[in-house]
């Protein structure tokens, strides 16, 4: 059913996409939770993590509710120094010529852009690749493209009071080989926080392991959630 709603674009809406928008819109849909309803588990991943702590800092609602956060493959720091933060940032100039060329693609019948997505992406499980081809428009792609963007300026270094604060609710789940969370960073913050519950993966699974590790890791966080 079209309900005649449009996302705005990202030219007079920048606030909206960058991740203090991110943040606020979050904090605007946590202000809906029902008084009554208490204990909640929160799952983040990737830069969902960084906004995990923020909520943490910025939302007393969410302060008060929330009793176990599980922070998956978390980006909550120096984004820009992993190995593919530095690629990205390389590559950032070149954007104008992605967009030119997806412009291009666009323009190429949807059945002939479906078969190209199709074997581009032929490693990633069928059911994804609309998702795929949606990231082939440029009014999605340059959203992305900027909220990256911000990232990388604006990940950093976490706030250690914050996380010192929190270490009873908080479940950090790393990952051995990722491109955007360098493995030091696991061995880092258990440095820094020996008695932190963190855990450095050895099943291989990716950064973004919902496209192939989607099933095994929601039964594994189902079951650290069954143990709180």
């Amino acid at each position: 059913m079209d309900l005649g709603l449009k996302i705005p674009s990202l030219k007079n809406n920048k606030h909206l996409y960058d991740l203090n928008g991110q943040l606020q819109h979050k904090i605007k849909f946590i202000d809906f939770i029902p008084d009554q309803i208490k204990n909640i588990y929160v799952i983040g991943h990737s830069v969902g993590a960084k906004l995990i702590l923020d909520l943490l800092k910025s939302s007393p609602k969410f302060n008060e509710k929330v009793a176990k956060c599980y922070v998956m493959v978390p980006t909550i720091e120096k984004i820009a120094l992993s190995s593919n933060g530095k690629i990205f940032t390389k590559l950032t100039s070149l954007f104008f010529l992605a967009r030119i060329i997806l412009l291009l693609f666009n323009i190429i019948p949807l059945s002939f852009r479906k078969r190209l997505v199709k074997f581009f992406c032929r490693d990633i499980p069928e059911e994804f690749h609309d998702a795929c081809l949606e990231y082939t428009k440029t009014e999605v792609i340059e959203k992305v493209f900027f909220m990256a963007v911000d990232e990388m300026e604006k990940i950093t270094d976490y706030d250690e009071e914050l996380i010192r604060n929190n270490l009873h609710r908080l479940k950090l789940y790393y990952g051995r080989t990722d491109g955007w969370v360098r493995k030091r960073y696991y061995y880092d913050i258990i440095e820094k926080f020996p008695e932190i519950d963190a855990e450095l993966c050895n099943k291989n699974y990716d950064h973004a392991f919902v496209i192939k590790s989607g099933v095994e890791c929601g039964a594994m966080v189902g079951e650290w959630i069954k143990k709180s």
